[in-house]
């Protein structure tokens, strides 16, 4: 059992570590663009590409970022003892989970 616990631990750092990377590479494609982006600079530059391949970018990171620690979380709430959100409803759990040991939180 604590060679399970150990993998799952080693497992959770190597997700964090992951979340840590993917936030960095979204910070340098950020630092790419100039910022604010107006009405009036988008329209000005509707056809650059220059801006718009960052930003393309800066989405798709985005969106990796998000699914990565939704993962993340899942993993850290079942090394709780607890399932995530999505498990409890599916198995008619009334929604309750937190990863918080001795918080309980009910979810619509």
């Amino acid at each position: 059992m604590n060679a399970l616990l150990e993998e799952s631990r080693r497992h959770l750092g190597d997700l964090i570590e992951a979340c840590q990377r993917c936030a960095w590479h979204l910070n340098a494609t950020a630092a790419r663009v100039e910022w604010p982006l107006t009405a009036p600079k988008l329209s000005e530059r509707q056809m650059d590409l220059g801006l718009f391949e960052p930003l393309a970018a800066i989405n798709e990171r985005f969106a990796k970022l998000q699914d990565l620690l939704g993962t993340t979380m899942r993993h850290l709430c079942e090394l709780c003892g607890e399932r995530a959100l999505g498990q409890a409803h599916d198995a008619g759990g009334g929604g309750v989970s937190f990863c918080v040991p001795g918080v309980r939180r009910r979810h619509p």
